[in-house]
């Protein structure tokens, strides 16, 4: 459902260019919010302002590595001036690097924690001290977040980070009337998504095993709609008392593990 709420509020959506980030800057737009799309490629970011456009919403983009401070102040900076305010940052680029423990090298893992971890807090931080009337961050976590999973040492340990700077941020913006919540998603069907399918099959043995295995825990592959409907729902007034939550979009799997 449309949530009226976010007619004319203004969010900047990092990872703009495709997967998640890409369905959000349209689900949020289609609400009536204006959007400034960001990404490392700033053509795929445009291709989201131009899809935007054409179906009459408001939008706008500009590159950014989100792991640069300088980078995503001048962003966040760009999307005020454009629009005249920030209300709504939802903080969603990320890459993954899948490999065994013993054989990741550091400079792969670092380079995981600083777009993954490094740039959500950031965009927190640069974010919280734009908006000057209250707003709404919503950061992008993931399963590999709360559960382990092969391969992915530095994914799981980076979406841990972005759920615990959620809850502290959240305590020290309440003041500022900025809300800060933590989405989980798994099994989203997104080009990373079925990389890490192929790679769990890989590492696992069971090759062709991981479509059956979604399907008997949650039915179906989730679509980046699943995702959106929640992120829209934090972004708007509706979620005026929702603060320091992690929100887990999984059709149940976690239930399943546990």
């Amino acid at each position: 459902m449309p949530y009226e709420s976010l007619r004319n509020k203004v969010a900047v959506v990092t990872g703009a260019a495709g997967g998640i980030g890409r369905e959000t800057a349209h689900r949020l737009a289609a609400d009536g919010a204006k959007v400034f799309c960001v990404d490392i490629d700033d053509k795929g970011a445009l291709a989201t302002v131009d899809e935007i456009t054409a179906a009459g919403g408001t939008a706008d983009a500009q590159g950014a590595d989100v792991s640069s401070a300088d980078d995503v102040e001048q962003a966040v900076t760009a999307a005020v001036t454009r629009f005249g305010k920030l209300d709504v940052m939802v903080n969603i680029a990320g890459v993954e690097h899948f490999a065994a423990v013993t054989e990741m090298l550091e400079a792969d893992f670092e380079r995981v924690l600083r777009i993954n971890l490094l740039g959500t807090w950031l965009g927190t931080k640069y974010a919280a001290a734009a908006m000057t009337g209250g707003g709404s961050i919503i950061n992008m976590s993931s399963l590999a977040g709360v559960v382990g999973f092969p391969g992915l040492t530095a994914y799981c340990a980076s979406k841990a980070g972005v759920i615990m700077v959620t809850k502290t941020a959240s305590i020290e913006l309440r003041a500022a009337s900025i809300r800060v919540n933590v989405v989980c998603p798994a099994f989203i069907d997104t080009p990373m998504q079925r990389r890490a399918m192929s790679v769990f099959d890989q590492m696992l043995g069971a090759d062709g095993a991981s479509i059956p295995m979604i399907e008997r825990m949650q039915g179906r592959m989730g679509q980046p709609s699943d995702v959106t409907g929640t992120i829209a729902f934090l972004a708007s007034d509706d979620a005026s008392l929702t603060t320091g939550t992690t929100f887990v979009i999984d059709g149940g799997t976690s239930a399943c593990l546990s």
